[in-house]
């Protein structure tokens, strides 16, 4: 006679299981998507809390954009004046790199990209605030699809855009009587053909060095606070490398000195070690030099343009190189 088995476990083989009907009725309870360690039942709530940071945490970052921005353009147009855009968004990015989350400070740090536009391009408060918020509206979207992951300089890109943006429909507005004068300054300009021909020769020579002091500047001092995540982050890193230029060296090495510090902010995977680095400042250099006539007047995000770009330029050749090589040894 077969010994009564327990309705929820059985003995087989001499170890203790879940019985089929037990097997099967947790099966029905568990979720099919997602964690299937998990009881259905707390899928929701999971879910609700997920969206709940994460709708916590847009809302914070496009607070700390804003509040960045408005804090550094007040800083060097209306309390400060001879502080100067570069050392004032390094102030404002390492106070933010200091207390506040990794996520909130590179938000903040963009802001203050923004903020650098000086009265020329950004005349008032409400100006500068709509900057901020075109600025914020664009990070979030290139964060939530994944673009430009990595590459250095793509903060101060994007706060040019919000700044050209708004400075061309404040134009366009103007024009058609929709709002009020707005008539910038006359060395403020999208393009000066002459600024070419008053450009010196030592202008390349003060972006070359700039921009590889800041790119190396920064990983050196990654590498000594490594074991401090508050002083190794990148934006505390680049603020600190930038501000220590600003009050050791010329005034005319201070802008390339913050454009090779975002420099390297890219991460490993777009500029994978020094011989690549040091291009990616090059090449940020030569393209300080032929923007030099753009966006003139003290146009916001214009140093992480030419950051930008440096890097792009770098991982293009890179991958070139490696499709070359490839090409030539298939053959």
């Amino acid at each position: 006679m077969r010994p009564q088995q327990c309705p929820v476990f059985a003995a087989r083989s001499g170890r203790v299981s879940l019985s089929d009907s037990a097997q099967e009725q947790q099966l029905s309870e568990t979720t099919a998507v997602g964690d299937t360690s998990l009881p259905a039942q707390t899928q929701p709530e999971k879910s609700w809390r997920r969206t709940a940071s994460r709708a916590v945490l847009n809302n914070g970052q496009d607070v700390a954009v804003v509040s960045g921005a408005l804090a550094t353009w007040a800083l060097h147009n209306r309390i400060y004046a001879s502080l100067g855009p570069v050392a004032a968004s390094s102030v404002v990015g390492l106070l933010s790199g200091v207390l506040l989350p990794t996520p909130l400070a590179l938000a903040a740090y963009c802001g203050s990209f923004s903020g650098m536009a000086t009265v020329a391009v950004v005349p008032t408060l409400p100006v500068a605030t709509a900057s901020a918020v075109a600025c914020a509206a664009m990070l979030r979207q290139i964060a939530s699809r994944g673009w430009l992951v990595g590459m250095g300089g793509r903060l101060g890109l994007l706060a040019q855009l919000g700044c050209t943006l708004l400075f061309c429909s404040l134009k366009l507005l103007s024009a058609f009587g929709v709002v009020g004068d707005f008539t910038p300054l006359a060395s403020c300009s999208l393009f000066d053909p002459a600024v070419y021909g008053r450009t010196r020769s030592s202008l390349l020579g003060w972006a070359l060095s700039g921009s590889l002091l800041g790119a190396f500047g920064t990983r050196l001092w990654q590498h000594i606070f490594k074991q401090a995540p508050r002083l190794s982050n990148s934006v505390t890193a680049t603020t600190s490398v930038t501000l220590l230029a600003c009050l050791a060296l010329p005034k005319a090495i201070h802008g390339p000195v913050f454009a090779g510090a975002f420099v390297a902010m890219s991460s490993a995977q777009v500029l994978a070690d020094r011989a690549q680095l040091a291009l990616a400042a090059v090449a940020c250099a030569f393209c300080q030099v032929l923007l030099a006539g753009v966006f003139n007047g003290g146009w916001a995000g214009k140093l992480g343009t030419c950051s930008f770009l440096g890097v792009a330029l770098a991982k293009g050749l890179r991958h070139l190189t490696t499709a070359t090589g490839k090409k030539a040894a298939a053959e």
